[in-house]
Order: structure tokens, then sequence, then C-alpha cells
């Protein structure tokens, strides 16, 4: 068995400060995954004949792709949904002005709270990593209605992660404690997927840089340290370490350019669609 527009507002509890503008730098640099995701959505609906499809938008965190979903399928209904109030605090002012959204604070693994067979349709973009993933997709399966459509995307690679993976070797000597590349392999989420009750009706795999002006520098390396920064602030000289690795490392991989700008290697992911059966 297999296991396991408008610029956005950002802050919460976990991502104060610098690390939330890092949060939101990444998070805005996102728009390809959330444009695949609407595109899904709005074949299947239009496919079926839906009019005014009921959306749910999974693990959202300031509220996307459910923004985007809102304001391109006016029609709809969309619940944006997040594990912390925080983050659900920021989807909705967000979405300041649109009127076909509602909000509610519920984990992506048991849903709490959300009713049965309610929707068309269900986004998750990048949540599905970090997941008891039998038991989300248990709940995906109980809140869609028949023949409704999930589709998720999820990392196939992170150029940034190797800088991460080097930095847990060099620096803090700490594993990285959530791994953003979990689904790599096809066989989790697609093959969790079958076994969830659903048909994988397509995998569309696409790529995108990040990208960081020669002002963002600092930005830049608090993005590529962003899973251990918080043990990082608490190293003696531990930020003064890594620049000088993260230095090193942008050279050597080419992503310095001559402006002092920052592109980091193609990041790969794949957006899975399913139908419940």
């Amino acid at each position: 068995r297999i296991h396991t527009k408008q610029p956005l507002v950002m802050a919460s509890s976990r991502f104060s400060g610098k690390v939330a503008d890092v949060y939101a730098t990444l998070f805005r640099q996102n728009q390809p995954a959330w444009n695949k995701l609407v595109h899904a959505v709005k074949a299947h609906t239009a496919a079926k004949g839906i009019a005014a499809p009921k959306v749910i938008d999974v693990a959202s965190g300031p509220g996307e792709p459910g923004r985007t979903l809102a304001t391109e399928m006016p029609a709809a209904s969309v619940l944006i949904t997040d594990v912390e109030q925080d983050m659900v605090d920021l989807a909705k002012a967000n979405c300041a002005g649109i009127d076909n959204v509602s909000f509610q604070v519920t984990s992506a693994d048991t849903l709490e709270g959300v009713a049965d067979n309610a929707f068309d349709a269900m986004t998750v973009s990048y949540g599905h990593m970090f997941v008891n993933l039998p038991l989300a997709l248990s709940s995906a399966n109980r809140v869609l209605k028949p023949g409704g459509v999930l589709t998720s995307a999820v990392w196939n690679n992170i150029g940034m992660l190797d800088f991460v993976k080097l930095l847990s070797q060099e620096v803090t000597h700490v594993p990285i404690a959530m791994d953003p590349e979990s689904l790599s392999d096809p066989n989790l989420l697609e093959g969790s997927l079958k076994e969830a009750g659903f048909d994988v009706t397509s995998v569309d795999t696409d790529a995108y840089t990040f990208k960081f002006t020669a002002d963002q520098a600092e930005l830049a390396l608090r993005a590529a340290a962003l899973l251990q920064c918080e043990l990082l602030d608490e190293l003696p000289n531990g930020w003064e370490r890594t620049k000088e690795l993260w230095d090193d490392f942008i050279k050597s991989q080419g992503w310095l350019k001559a402006d002092g700008s920052i592109e980091t290697a193609d990041c790969c992911f794949r957006v899975v669609t399913a139908i419940k059966q």
C-alpha cells in the first residue's frame, strides 16, 4: 500500500518580520501553478455544464489559488480554507471586495466542519506534501460530489532545496523538518489518489524559476534558508556563515547575474487532476 493584480498581504505568528517578506515573495511567484489549477477547474466544470460551481481551495495559505478562482469564475462559490487562523485572516484581507468567497479554518487532513458531497471541485497548491496523505485524500473524497474534480500541485524538484541540504550539513547540522519534494515520486500522489477512490485524468508537468532583483539579495538568502531560518537566528554567526555558503553556491550554479540579480534553476512541478469515482 502507498503511504504517506493586488499585492498580497503577508504576515503571521510563524512567518513574521523578514521571514514574512520572504514567504510573501516566494508565494507570489507561484502564479504559474495557480493558473494551471484554475484551468483544470474551468475545464472540468465547463465540460460538465456546471454554470455556478462550488469550489473548495484547501491549504490555501494567504488565499491562492482561491482568490484567482473567485475573480476568474465570478459565478462560482469558492470556499478558502487553511489550518491556521492567521492565514485565513490574511486570505480574507487579500480577497477584500470579492463577493463570491467564504472562509473556514480547517485541516487539510480532516476537513472538519466541511459538508459531505458538497463541492464540484477542489484545488490544493503545494499542500499535499505536508499532510497525512491517505487521510487528506479520504477527506477530499468525502466533501466532493460524485464526479467532482480534485486538482493538486506538488513539487518534483526545487533548486533551492539543494542549498538547504548543504546548509543542513555545513552550518545547522539539523535535518530538514519538512520536505517539499516528498511527493516527487509519482507513485505517491497518483497511486494514493487511486487508492482513495479517484481516477487520475491528467498529469501536467511544468517549471518556473524564482527571481530576485539585486536589491533583494538578503531576501534571496533568507528564501534559500527559509526551512532553517529559526535555527540560524539562534546560532552564533549563523547568518554570516550561511551568507558565505550562499554566495559560493549561487556563483557555482550560475544563478548570480551580471546585474546582481538572482534567478534559480528551473523548479519543476506537476499538477495532478483526478475525478471522484
